[in-house]
């Protein structure tokens, strides 16, 4: 497969909609967009990873086929929708590992929601062999689907791809390997800039905060970058983002967001953390200070920051690293501001406000 270039004309001044990473989570955008009052006079973009790590794969990516048969909806491929391909090309032991995996810990694939929908049994390997090479043909529409997408979309105002571009200059780009635009972690600390908003997904935007998690958006206005990849499916805090430029051709946007989790509303106020940190994915390195019941304090090995964290903690070969990103983050709340709870642990409410996941030791009322 090589890369593609799909070139799309925008008229000044339209309003422009671009989501990333919704991974199985379609659910999400359906509310997105109506929250955004998406019609057919706005252009929608959506940058990849519509499949894998949710419950809504079959759903979700019938979902954007059906959005992609309007005239001002586009989609590019990202590197899991193609990961998703390999299903139908790897031996029935490879594809039970990846089901076994996917299942435990996400719920759902692919490859069992097209079983089960078509009524395959997926239990042994025999049964997985039968319905790797029955589905292409159940299936010819879904899959061509996924194969038809562009790498790169290019507008007059804007480009979209899902990881990540190492120049402006198109022409190098064109029948390249796609995978290298694809997978592109870290994409933003590259030190590209571009003559032309880029708009990206695949990184988390939380793993470029080393104070908080803040699941927004990431901007980087000298590189003219936007991620928009909130986490969803992959983070156990995620959330899909949906950009907003009002008027094509003008550097102004906005964004929305939402995820799953149960809203409350705050009843005492609380102070802003003075220091906080987020040790991830993209920095875990740690050193084990102390443990208190299922607490563990740690010092990040790369700048010497302490905090407590519930997270696991797992030690090899004489290094440890932090599993799951962790924040000491705590929100400035006022009574009456609106949260979302996402647990509560040994720290106290582990909450989401305006994007941003941290800590709040106030009382809670459900919204009614």
């Amino acid at each position: 497969m090589k890369a593609t270039i799909q070139y799309v004309d925008i008229p000044r001044g339209k309003r422009v909609l671009a989501a990333s990473d919704l991974h199985g989570h379609g659910s999400r955008l359906a509310r997105l967009l109506r929250k955004a009052g998406f019609c057919e006079d706005d252009m929608l973009f959506l940058v990849g990873d519509c499949l894998e790590r949710g419950r809504e794969n079959l759903k979700t990516l019938r979902m954007v086929m059906e959005l992609c048969r309007l005239p001002n909806v586009f989609a590019t491929v990202g590197n899991v929708d193609l990961w998703a391909l390999t299903y139908f090309t790897q031996s029935a032991e490879d594809i039970k590992a990846r089901i076994d995996l996917f299942v435990k810990h996400h719920g759902s694939t692919l490859f069992t929601e097209l079983c089960e929908e078509a009524g395959l049994p997926y239990d042994t390997l025999a049964q997985i062999a039968y319905a790797r090479d029955r589905l292409p043909l159940l299936y010819r529409d879904e899959i061509e689907f996924i194969r038809s997408l562009p790498t790169i979309i290019e507008t007059p105002f804007y480009r979209f791809v899902h990881g990540g571009l190492p120049t402006k200059n198109l022409d190098e780009l064109d029948m390249s390997n796609p995978l290298h635009y694809l997978k592109n972690d870290a994409f933003i600390d590259q030190g590209v800039s571009f003559d032309k908003w880029l708009i990206v997904g695949h990184w988390p935007a939380s793993l470029y905060h080393r104070d908080r998690i803040d699941l927004n958006p990431y901007v980087s206005i000298s590189q003219r970058i936007i991620d928009i990849d909130g986490g969803s499916g992959v983070k156990s805090d995620g959330q899909v983002n949906l950009l907003v430029f009002p008027h094509a051709g003008e550097d102004s946007f906005t964004s929305l967001c939402t995820d799953d989790f149960p809203r409350f509303r705050a009843l005492d106020p609380q102070q802003e953390s003075e220091t906080s940190g987020n040790i991830n994915y993209a920095d875990p390195w740690v050193e084990i200070l102390e443990v208190r019941d299922s607490l563990t304090r740690v010092r990040r090995i790369s700048d010497g920051y302490e905090m407590w964290t519930v997270k696991p903690v797992k030690t090899e070969d004489g290094k440890s690293r932090l599993w799951g990103d962790s924040t000491d983050y705590r929100h400035q709340i006022f009574p009456g501001d609106v949260i979302s709870l996402i647990a509560r642990d040994a720290v106290g409410c582990y909450i989401k406000k305006d994007g941003v996941c941290g800590y709040y030791n106030g009382r809670i009322e459900p919204l009614v």
